[in-house]
């Protein structure tokens, strides 16, 4: 049965092999929450599972992932680096690991004044191939 680590690196090589990614973010795509990271460089993104999935059996065939955009700038740089990201998703098979991969929430858009981070993210619903 597949892990969700052997997911999390496909789908982390998935997105960072569009050019318009990278152009934006480099290899910056972490599967983790943002606060776990030890001193990030922005612009960046992130992406993990909702919490309370349970994996301890092996990855589910559907699930909740969040993706989220951070700048250290603007709203609109967020913006436009997690469009590009939906974009790069949407209505993709990713090497033959997932059927679907579709935005269940509207982004929302957050800032953070401690660290003066701008984040826009959404709940994307991850269909898998069993």
């Amino acid at each position: 049965m597949a892990t969700y680590n052997s997911f999390k690196v496909a789908f982390r090589n998935f997105v960072i092999t569009d050019p318009t990614v990278t152009a934006l973010i480099g290899t910056r795509f972490y599967g983790a929450f943002l606060a776990s990271l030890k001193d990030p460089v922005f612009p960046n993104a992130t992406f993990y599972p909702d919490p309370g999935t349970d994996f301890a059996g092996g990855i589910v065939n559907d699930f909740n992932l969040n993706i989220s955009a951070h700048t250290d700038t603007t709203f609109d740089d967020a913006a436009v680096i997690f469009d590009t990201i939906r974009t790069s998703l949407k209505n993709q098979l990713i090497s033959s690991i997932l059927t679907s991969v579709g935005m269940r929430t509207t982004p929302v858009e957050h800032y953070d004044e401690l660290s003066r981070i701008y984040t826009v993210t959404a709940k994307f619903r991850i269909i898998r191939f069993s």
